[in-house]
């Protein structure tokens, strides 16, 4: 679910359809605000105990979608320390559980805790729903929070979310040009997974397990250690373009990486723009089958 607030605008559903032949049912959008904005992708977890015989299924599903929309609703008006939203903010269960909600559904209605909402939805369903985590993303002062939903099946819900904030330097900058770039970058890292902003964020942990199997790789083709070290080295640089977004190939064109993007886009707009942070999120991701 992704939504945004703003001081001057209501809540809206930050929604508007692509036509790019390449992905197929998508929201996409750039949300300019010059003033506080948050852009919540929340995931509710549904683990199927039933099929499609259950004459409940389809009904259940509705419902399923309007609880998750009312969370992400919710989230966003939750107030949490303007340094943890502006670089990104992400929140499990604990966060909204114990939230009072006011739902108007045939089903579920009336004031009750998020927990108890999602117990009764779930008995409704007869399924197992869970709500697992939440992410916010405050606008920069001067810039715009872009975002991409993909296999949407209707405005505001989708099953992999696509979040980040281009932030420009000269606050008199036309928008205009950031929003278009923003929703390409949105699709991108839905697209391409960047697990990292830049190298220099890559964690020490992650660069030392990736190091050690290159090594290991480069080891086993029995070449001098010169000939190994320079193997290695060409392959990490190979990993820092597999999950660091800045480094990656463009998904729309793979002829610049983002850095590049991001410097033409610098360019045309006369003043220095940079990606302020960024967030991947896929419904069912790290759960065990």
């Amino acid at each position: 679910m992704v939504f945004s607030r703003s001081m001057k605008l209501p809540i809206e559903i930050l929604y508007n359809r692509l036509n790019s032949p390449i992905y197929c049912r998508r929201d996409s959008s750039s949300w300019p605000c010059r003033g506080r904005s948050i852009a919540e992708a929340g995931e509710i977890i549904n683990a199927f105990t039933s099929n499609n015989a259950n004459p409940h299924h389809a009904y259940g599903m509705f419902l399923r979608r309007y609880a998750a929309l009312s969370l992400a609703k919710l989230a966003l008006l939750v107030e949490s320390s303007s340094q943890q939203v502006s670089r990104g903010f992400f929140g499990g269960p604990e966060y909204l559980e114990e939230l009072k909600i006011n739902l108007d559904h045939p089903k579920l209605s009336g004031e009750k805790t998020v927990q108890t909402a999602i117990a009764e939805v779930a008995a409704i369903m007869g399924e197992n729903v869970k709500l697992r985590r939440t992410f916010a993303m405050s606008a920069p002062s001067q810039g715009i929070i872009s975002a991409y939903l993909h296999t949407s099946p209707q405005q505001g819900l989708g099953r992999i979310a696509g979040i980040l904030s281009l932030e420009v330097e000269d606050g008199n900058t036309s928008l205009d040009p950031l929003q278009h770039v923003g929703s390409e970058l949105a699709m991108h890292i839905v697209a391409a997974k960047p697990l990292f902003l830049t190298k220099d964020l890559v964690s020490i942990d992650a660069l030392e397990n990736e190091h050690e199997i290159l090594k290991s790789q480069a080891e086993s083709t029995g070449k001098s250690q010169m000939a190994i070290e320079k193997m290695v080295e060409g392959r990490l640089r190979k990993y820092y373009e597999d999950v660091v977004l800045m480094e990656q190939k463009f998904v729309v064109n793979d002829d610049v990486n983002v850095k590049t993007l991001l410097d033409n886009l610098s360019k045309e707009v006369g003043s220095p723009v940079k990606i302020g942070s960024f967030c991947r999120m896929e419904v069912g991701e790290g759960v065990q089958g």
